[in-house]
């Protein structure tokens, strides 16, 4: 190792006092101690990056857990009320409202499938629920009553369209009751 030199940089109160050390037979005690020093700290800084390294990694393994856990709790929880007898019943109710559905019978038919249906695409798209599993389990469904609810959702957003156009009119500004401007 004779050609090798090592530079320290040992920072004293509020000086910084730099040795060149060759490691050799000619190396003092203090000179070996700075070196073994030197060289533990960087060993204990890569190992430090490389815990921080991992510590990330399995943050994101976590929570990649976490999510799929979460949205397969949501699907089972789902299915549970979808396959209920309140659901069952709720379900043929509407079928026979939507049958006889017209604009006169609007107030009396029964929004609970609608809700839950909301229910759904609301964590499906907030990512709540997984994909996959709600595809399979209740995308025949919902494009059915889709479907069948139609004519009695386009009322809904036509009612819904009117009563915010009302409500614009009437109310103060969107910059008065603080609301952004679009």
């Amino acid at each position: 190792m004779a050609g090798l030199t090592i530079g320290l940089a040992v920072h004293s109160r509020k000086r910084i006092v730099v040795t060149r050390i060759q490691p050799g037979e000619n190396m003092d005690t203090k000179s070996w101690i700075e070196l073994a020093t030197a060289i533990s700290t960087s060993l204990l800084a890569c190992g430090t990056f490389a815990l921080a390294w991992l510590t990330r990694k399995l943050e994101k393994a976590w929570f990649t857990t976490s999510s799929h856990q979460i949205g397969v709790a949501t699907w089972l929880e789902l299915e549970r009320r979808f396959d209920s007898e309140e659901m069952k019943r709720a379900r043929k109710k509407l079928a026979q409202q939507l049958k006889a559905y017209t604009a006169a019978k609007h107030g009396k038919v029964s929004e609970t499938v609608l809700d839950f249906f909301e229910d759904v695409g609301t964590t499906y798209k907030e990512g709540y629920l997984n994909r996959k599993l709600a595809d399979s389990a209740f995308g025949f469904y919902a494009c059915r009553w889709w479907e069948a609810a139609k004519a009695y959702v386009d009322h809904e957003q036509n009612a819904t369209a009117k009563t915010r156009r009302s409500l614009r009119t009437l109310g103060p500004s969107r910059s008065q009751c603080g609301c952004p401007a679009r």
